[in-house]
């Protein structure tokens, strides 16, 4: 079965380019596979609505207890949500639901188990701020991006019930629509950068290195 490679580090990526794991697999019906190695650190990047929390969820569900270790601020709003009685007021709690998102992202780095990151990533001091935590941890840092439409975006926010402003839909697809580009060249900092479709991300697999006994 066709699995992505990694790139090599220090910037080699350039040369060949990302990986890029699509929907063109020869069964349908068999899922594309991620091998990533011991103690990654996985930023699982994109616009709104383009199918992170999708795919974070799927993966908690569905893997061994133990090996994934998942961070996504959408639990911890959906939390907060329910201990204020509803969504009013995001804006003004919303640096609450980041600030414990980071915490429990902090407090993740010096176990064992692979880290699952969402974060939109595309601010580039975002990306830049996530490698270098990584390479503290002595982690190799790994870049999957979700490669979406602003259709598909707008689809995903009407489907998960989250509508993300305007205003904020503009900004992030600016930044992405500007960085799409460089996808192609890998990222200064990560080990290795993956472009995949919505279609992909719905059933992908994360597949990480043993453990050292």
């Amino acid at each position: 079965m066709p699995a992505a490679t990694r790139a090599p580090r220090g910037g080699a990526s350039r040369r060949g380019g990302p990986a890029r794991l699509g929907p063109t697999e020869p069964d349908p019906g068999e899922a594309p596979r991620l091998p990533l190695p011991r103690r990654a650190f996985v930023v699982v990047g994109g616009v709104p609505g383009a199918g992170k929390s999708t795919l974070l969820h799927r993966l908690r569900v569905t893997s061994p207890r133990g090996v994934f270790s998942v961070r996504d601020p959408e639990d911890i709003r959906t939390r907060w949500e329910r201990l204020l009685g509803g969504r009013r007021g995001y804006r003004i709690w919303r640096p609450l639901v980041y600030a414990e998102h980071y915490l429990r992202l902090l407090l993740a780095l010096p176990g064992r188990k692979t880290i699952v990151l969402h974060d939109t990533a595309t601010r580039g001091w975002a990306r830049r701020l996530l490698s270098i935590v990584a390479r503290l941890s002595r982690r190799p840092a790994i870049l999957l991006w979700l490669n979406v439409s602003l259709a598909e975006s707008l689809d995903g926010q009407r489907i998960r019930g989250r509508k993300v402003p305007a205003r904020t839909v503009q900004r992030h697809w600016r930044r992405w629509t500007r960085l799409r580009p460089l996808t192609e060249e890998g990222e200064p900092g990560y080990a290795s950068v993956h472009t995949i479709t919505r279609d992909t991300a719905r059933r992908i697999v994360l597949e990480p290195a043993p453990r050292r006994r």
